[in-house]
C-alpha cells in the first residue's frame, strides 16, 4: 500500500510542479487557489509522515530540473514559488491538526429521545 501512495504522491507532486512552472511565465496571483486541492491531496496521502524533506525543497529542485529552459536565472522567483507553496502547505497541516476530522466528535447527542429525558 505504501508503494501505492508514493505513486499518488509522485503524481501530485508532478503536476505541482507543473503549475509552479507555468506560473512563472503567467500571472503568479492564482497560484494559491490552483495549488490548494493539490496540497490537500498531498496531505491526505500521507506525504507529511513519509517525506524526507520540507515540500518547497522538495519543489524548489523539482522545479530547477523541470523547467531548465524557463529557469535559467530565475533561482529567487523559483525559491518565491517554492516558499509560497510551502506556507500555503504548512498552514494546511496546521489546519487539518487543529480540525481532524473525528466522526466520534461530530455533534455528540443522545441515541434517542428517551435517554435524553430520562433521569
Amino acid at each position: 500500500m505504501s508503494h501505492e501512495k508514493n505513486i499518488e504522491v509522485e503524481g501530485q507532486l508532478a503536476e505541482l510542479t507543473k503549475l509552479c512552472c507555468d506560473s512563472l511565465e503567467a500571472d503568479r496571483a492564482s497560484l494559491p487557489e490552483r495549488i490548494e486541492p493539490l496540497l490537500k491531496s498531498l496531505l491526505m496521502s500521507g506525504f507529511e509522515r513519509q517525506k524526507k524533506q520540507p515540500l518547497g525543497v522538495e519543489l524548489e529542485a523539482r522545479i530547477l530540473a523541470a523547467c531548465e529552459g524557463r529557469s535559467t536565472q530565475r533561482g529567487a522567483e523559483i525559491r518565491g514559488v517554492a516558499n509560497q507553496v510551502q506556507r500555503k502547505y504548512d498552514y494546511l497541516v496546521r489546519w487539518e491538526s487543529s480540525h481532524p476530522k473525528d466522526p466520534q466528535k461530530q455533534g455528540t447527542q443522545p441515541a434517542n429521545i428517551s435517554s435524553a429525558t430520562d433521569s
